[in-house]
Formats: C-alpha cells, sequence, structure tokens
C-alpha cells in the first residue's frame, strides 16, 4: 500500500484550471491566420505573461504565475477531419488549461456551439475582431427599397476578397484562393450570414450569445487593427457599386425574393475580379502592416491570459445570484383562434388562399350560413384542439429576435413591457 502511495503520489495531478477559447467571427481573407502564423506562439506568449506577471508583482519571481505550464494549441479549421467543434471541445476536455486558438471563421450560426463548448471544458471565450476601421455598419437598399446593415465596412469585405484572389494557387488548406471558380462570391456569401447586425451592436451581442452574463470589463473583446489610421479609406466608386450589387445579389439569393441565374453569378464574378485588380495597388496601400496587428493581437491575449483565473471566479460568483435571464424573442402575442378565423373568412372568398392552405395541409372551411359567426368559433376550436393541417397554435408577432439585437438593447427599448 505505501509503494501504491508514493506511486500515485508521483503521477502529476490533473490540471482543473480553466482555459481560454480565443475565435473569430470574421470572413475568409479577414487576415486571422497571420495574426500568430508563423511564429513561436508559446515562446512569444511566455515572455509577454511574464512580463506582465513581473509589472504586477514587483518581480516576484518566485510567485507561481497564472500562465505556468499552460499551452498554446492552433486547431486550423481547414486541417480537422470531421466536424470541427466537437473536435475542439474533445481536446479542450483534455486539456482543460490551455489556451485554444480556433483558426477558423465563427459565423454567427456556431455562436451557440461556442458557448456550449467554452462552459463544458471551463474556458472563457474570447472573439477577435478588427478595429473601427473595419467593424462599421455597412447599409444596403435593395430594388425593392428594403434595407439590411452589415457589421464589417465595404473596405473590409474589398480587403478580404482581394487577399483570397491572390493567395498563390493551392496554397490554402481549404482550397480558396484565385483558381476557385467563384471566390468572390463566396466571401460575399460569408459576409452576408452578418446581415442584421450592426457594428454597434456587434460585440455586446457576441458576449449575449456565448458568454452570457459576462460584462465588456470581466471578458473584453480583442480587436486587432485591419487597416492604417489616418488613411484615407474611401473606395474607388466603381467598386463601391460593384461591391453593393454582389451583396444584393446574395441577399435576393438568401431571401428567395427573385430570380438569379448562374450567369449573373458568373458576371458578378468577373467584374469583382476585374475591379479589385484594378485596385489592388490602392487597396494593398490601406492595410495595416502585418507585424503591428500580431504584436496587438499577441499583447491583449497575453493580458486575457493572466486574467483567466479571475474572470473564471467571476463567472462562477454570478451564477445563482438573479441575474436577468436570456431573452430570446421579444414578441406579442395574438389570439390564435382569432386568427383561424380572419382566414377562414378569407378562404371562402379567395381561391388563392384556398389553394395556397391546401398545399399546406388544408384549412377546413366553415360553411356560409345565417348562423355563421358560431359555425367558425367551433371550426376554429376545433382545428386548434385536434391540431388540423399545419395551423400554428401559439401565433405571435416577433418584435425583436436575439441573433439580430443585444440583450441590454432589449431591455432598454422593451423592458417597460415586462
Amino acid at each position: 500500500v505505501d509503494k501504491l502511495t508514493v506511486a500515485s503520489n508521483a503521477l502529476p495531478s490533473q490540471d482543473t484550471r480553466p482555459g481560454l477559447l480565443v475565435f473569430f467571427p470574421g470572413i475568409p481573407g479577414c487576415g486571422k491566420s497571420s495574426l500568430f502564423g508563423n511564429s513561436n506562439i508559446q515562446e512569444v506568449l511566455t515572455k509577454k505573461c511574464s512580463k506582465i506577471w513581473d509589472s504586477r508583482n514587483n518581480n516576484l519571481a518566485s510567485i507561481e504565475t497564472p500562465f505556468k505550464d499552460r499551452q498554446i494549441i492552433v486547431f486550423e479549421g481547414d486541417k480537422i477531419e470531421g466536424k470541427y467543434w466537437p473536435h475542439i471541445l474533445k481536446r479542450r476536455l483534455e486539456q482543460s488549461s490551455s489556451v485554444t486558438i480556433t483558426d477558423k471563421n465563427s459565423t454567427p450560426n456556431a455562436w451557440d456551439i461556442i458557448k456550449e463548448v467554452s462552459e463544458k471544458s471551463k474556458a472563457v471565450p474570447l472573439p477577435i475582431l478588427p478595429d473601427a476601421t473595419a467593424l462599421s455598419t455597412t447599409i444596403v437598399t435593395s430594388k425593392t427599397h428594403a434595407q439590411s446593415c452589415y457589421p464589417f465596412s465595404l473596405q473590409y469585405l474589398a480587403m478580404c476578397m482581394l487577399r483570397v484572389l491572390t493567395r498563390p494557387a493551392g496554397s490554402h488548406n481549404g482550397k480558396l484562393d484565385g483558381e476557385t471558380v467563384n471566390a468572390c462570391m463566396i466571401v460575399v456569401k460569408f459576409y452576408s450570414l452578418y446581415r442584421g447586425i450592426s457594428a454597434d451592436d456587434m460585440s455586446s451581442l457576441i458576449l449575449d450569445r456565448v458568454a452570457f452574463n459576462y460584462t465588456d470589463e470581466d471578458c473584453p473583446i480583442v480587436t486587432v487593427p485591419f487597416f492604417k489610421d489616418g488613411c484615407d479609406l474611401e473606395l474607388p466608386s466603381e467598386l463601391r457599386d460593384c461591391l453593393l450589387d454582389a451583396l444584393h445579389l446574395q441577399y435576393v439569393i438568401d431571401t428567395k425574393t427573385g430570380e438569379v441565374k448562374e450567369d449573373d453569378l458568373v458576371a458578378m464574378e468577373t467584374r469583382l475580379r476585374k475591379l479589385l485588380i484594378l485596385h489592388q495597388v490602392r487597396l494593398k496601400s490601406m492595410s495595416a502592416p502585418v507585424d503591428d496587428s500580431r504584436e496587438k493581437f499577441l499583447s491583449q491575449i497575453a493580458a486575457r491570459v493572466m486574467d483567466i483565473d479571475n474572470i473564471f471566479q467571476m463567472k462562477n460568483a454570478l451564477r445563482g445570484t438573479g441575474l436577468q435571464q436570456f431573452i430570446e424573442i421579444v414578441s406579442i402575442d395574438v389570439d390564435a383562434k382569432k386568427i383561424y378565423d380572419i382566414l377562414s373568412k378569407l378562404a371562402l372568398h379567395n381561391v388563392d388562399v384556398v389553394n395556397f392552405f391546401n398545399s399546406r395541409g388544408g384549412l377546413p372551411m366553415a360553411k356560409c350560413s345565417d348562423d355563421y359567426t358560431v359555425q367558425r368559433e367551433e371550426t376554429a376550436d376545433q382545428v386548434l384542439k385536434e391540431g388540423g393541417g399545419t395551423f400554428v397554435e401559439k401565433t405571435h408577432v416577433t418584435m425583436a429576435h436575439f441573433s439580430q439585437s443585444s440583450q441590454q438593447k432589449f431591455r432598454d427599448t422593451y423592458g417597460h413591457l415586462d
């Protein structure tokens, strides 16, 4: 028994400290890989963390630093076989204290699973965003006068496209470079995944989704220079118009509000490529130096690493303290029976309404008679009770959805209704 005890004590203890999950809400060509590529990131961050620790503790080297033995692990999305985020979760469960850098564009549809991975593997989620030179709201008005907003500038979109187009053929593990037939429109498609989000709401919306109840002070977002300070960012008018047309084309595709032919996509791709190459010198002159962006990225990561334990402890302390719960939607409830009655009445006089409902399971019809009102009410009650057709039972009008508004804005705008 004594020997077993000695042997057991000699085994390394399990590291149960929390870690960091770094992710990039961006699009192809945003430059995320350049922020940590071609450098010994473990060595660089170790030095930066030691420097921060010394400045905070008057060079008391005998005190163990929060960075001690924490591993920096980079997972390139295009090199992971199978599903990416389940793989990240598995690896993080093996090394919960690690600083995990996910080299992948984390669009809004990934934010919920990032929250799940963070909570299950004791990670503080840390989004990396471009600074205000690129994180700037773009408003696009369609030909039907519908307006859509995007959190990134048109200059950011143009620069990302150009970077993709000028990648050496075959150099990208995801096979997205100038040889890809529809490379520009792929970037537009990624950009459009952020439709409905403004730059002002971007940071708080991300924190709402991945780290609810963290505040900007608890878990400040890392911002990285994208364009040069003081640089004239005005785009040539022909390029700007082309980018807007591409966004409108993708809007039509996504919303199915019109017909888009293959020839339309080919023509748009050709036009984008021509103008991007024509103005590439101008665009490249706007880009922030990679070394400057990398230095600011690594310095901020080091600062967050040094505060992981405090942030995580604060998060746990907040659990169960009566904090406001997460709001998914703000809606106005509508009486389902009344909605059914209105539709039923319309169907009595409009064959198009009848055909529409018949294609979706049917809407039982009331008979025209002197006691029409009574019969309609009975029909509506029956449909709601038996679930006839595909009639929605809990009808409501959605005023705002969590995917397009921050929790703070929800409460500021609709809090008086609670």
